[in-house]
């Protein structure tokens, strides 16, 4: 006889122990409880990262956030996106495997205001962009830009 058992909703890159112990029920010759028990041990597949909960904090043009509460994998690099604000055109994208960008290594934004979003990256995909931040570039591409809140 072959019994089958499902384990659902397991969380993604954890560590899982499961012991399964045999019992006949006619009679005690089986032996310790130990000697009938079988364990093992496995880690469950990487997921896309959850959100950045903590947003995207700017402080003298440089971007910081905190890693996302549940990374559901290895973390490989957080994806910047910035692009003109209201705009539904091309973003420009960063990668970084800081939780921070220093965003006067942007080279040619024209002076404006722009929208920055960050998200997480893990072997299995991309976790969800954060909420934009607004951010305003002053100065011109010539002259190095600035950026500001």
């Amino acid at each position: 006889t072959s019994t089958t058992v499902s384990i659902n909703s397991l969380k993604p890159f954890t560590e899982y122990t499961v012991s399964v112990s045999a019992e006949n029920g006619v009679s005690g010759l089986a032996g310790s409880p130990e000697s009938r028990t079988v364990s093992m041990t496995f880690t469950t597949q990487e997921a896309a990262p959850g959100p950045i909960d903590s947003g995207v904090n700017i402080k003298d043009a440089v971007l910081s956030w905190d890693p996302p509460s549940e990374p559901n994998g290895v973390i490989l690099y957080y994806e910047v996106r910035i692009y003109p604000e209201g705009s539904s055109g091309e973003a420009m994208t960063y990668k970084t495997n800081e939780t921070s960008f220093d965003a006067n290594s942007i080279d040619g934004l024209e002076p404006g205001r722009y929208s920055v979003q960050v998200r997480a990256v893990t072997t299995a995909g991309a976790g969800d962009y954060t909420e934009p931040v607004t951010v305003e570039v002053t100065g011109s591409p010539s002259s190095g830009s600035g950026l500001a809140i």
